[in-house]
């Protein structure tokens, strides 16, 4: 990742150079204004670049995450998905990655640069993050409020101590409101028309019927 991330910025110094954009830090120049929009351009560059290494996983070495994958048992995928879970948690941190993440078309390019896939419907909201975006399935015309975390999985020890990843999707089905702060677990259905209030936490497995609050 850390290669992707110094590929980025010497595609957009390049960049500057072709366009003859001079940027030193002289407060008396122009070009300091420019540093944000370079920026913006390195962080869309970082995430394409994490996104076709995404799909070269899947391509190349056929991965996807496993129903249940055990350190013991399951060691390259274990590894493999726990690194994924530590990139988005990185990406997450990134300055401006939120709005970013608002945006129609860019909400895709993010997800894609730490999952191998999506499943969202038309005209959805999607403010909040989201762990698993190839395990979460999303209707249409759907509102997920700021702060909101789904997450498909969860680490726990088994009866001889070792970790062992478990995951399962999340389906959301249409016009659905998840209040801002709220938090879904693995295996969560909710179905159309539901309301989540504010600063909920569904617990793993929990279905909600329409027009539920």
């Amino acid at each position: 990742m850390t290669a992707y991330a110094a590929l980025a910025i010497y595609l957009v110094l390049r960049l500057c150079e072709f366009y003859q954009i001079d940027l030193t830090l002289d407060l008396g120049n122009y070009e300091l204004c420019l540093l944000p929009v370079c920026y913006m351009l390195w962080l869309v560059t970082f995430l394409g670049l994490s996104a076709i290494e995404m799909q070269l996983r899947k391509l190349v070495l056929g991965y996807q995450k496993k129903r249940r994958s055990c350190i013991k048992d399951h060691f390259f995928n274990f590894y493999m998905t726990k690194s994924i879970y530590h990139r988005a948690i990185i990406f997450r941190t990134l300055p401006l990655v939120n709005i970013l993440a608002a945006w129609p078309f860019l909400n895709r390019l993010y997800w894609l640069s730490y999952a191998i896939s999506f499943h969202v419907g038309k005209d959805n909201l999607l403010i909040g993050f989201h762990f698993d975006p190839d395990l979460i399935y999303l209707g249409d015309h759907n509102i997920i409020g700021h702060g909101s975390v789904i997450a498909c999985q969860s680490i726990i020890l088994d009866h001889q101590g070792d970790f062992v990843i478990i995951t399962a999707p999340v389906r959301i089905g249409s016009y659905v409101v998840i209040g801002a702060e709220s938090h879904l677990e693995l295996g969560v259905e909710i179905e159309d028309h539901a309301l989540i209030e504010v600063g909920s936490f569904i617990k793993p497995f929990t279905k909600i019927g329409k027009y539920e609050v």
